[in-house]
């Protein structure tokens, strides 16, 4: 028999021979609209009292896509239809946790609106007045684009992120070197939130 503990995904042996590298893990988030108004979460444990877009981290052997409407719905109880992803972003400000996150926009098709386990309140807030006690630098770089997005909120026009990182050097976005750094999804200038909703 073999000895060690276990869990979902993992073994661990002990002696243990192999290196496990300290990469980054995988977070999604998922960006659901009402009109002008957008759904965030209170947290509870870490980041107690802030407000984030809902989000969380796939299980083993789980596709982003199911993940991110799985933790969306454990965390405000609707049910939702995924559109495409518009922001992926490193998240660095916790050295001992490092994500890569995902940002989907979604709406809202079933269910009804409450806190999950996890969160103290779940609401709709309006682009004009977010809270300004933002969880993650992350979320308030997506929170800032919310405010920025046109009346028409065409998908093309959300912005890229300010900066990205090259090799520990931060560049502009608009810096012609960034071409294959920097990531935004490739949109058609007709495409709208309520096209990709229909879709």
């Amino acid at each position: 028999m073999e000895s060690g503990r276990s869990r979902p995904g993992v073994r661990f042996r002990e002696p243990c021979d192999r290196v496990f590298y300290r990469n980054p893990t995988v977070g999604v988030a998922v960006i659901v609209l009402a009109g002008d108004r957008v759904l965030l979460v209170q947290r509870r444990g870490s980041h107690a009292g802030t407000w984030c877009i809902p989000r969380g981290h796939p299980q083993w052997d789980e596709e982003i896509g199911p993940a991110a409407c799985r933790e969306l719905f454990e965390e405000t109880g609707l049910r939702v239809q995924l559109g495409p992803v518009v922001a992926v972003h490193g998240n660095r400000h916790d050295r001992e946790r490092q994500t890569v996150g995902i940002w989907f926009w979604a709406e809202a098709v079933r269910g009804e609106l409450r806190a999950g386990s996890d969160a103290v309140a779940a609401d709709y807030f309006p682009l004009t007045a977010l809270p300004t006690a933002m969880a993650f630098p992350t979320d308030r770089q997506v929170r800032d684009r919310l405010r920025r997005l046109p009346a028409t909120g065409r998908l093309n026009q959300w912005p890229a992120a300010a900066r990205v990182l090259e090799i520990g050097r931060e560049h502009p976005v608009n810096d012609p070197k960034l071409g294959l750094l920097s990531f935004q999804p490739r949109l058609e200038a007709s495409t709208t939130i309520t096209s990709v909703r229909n879709q």
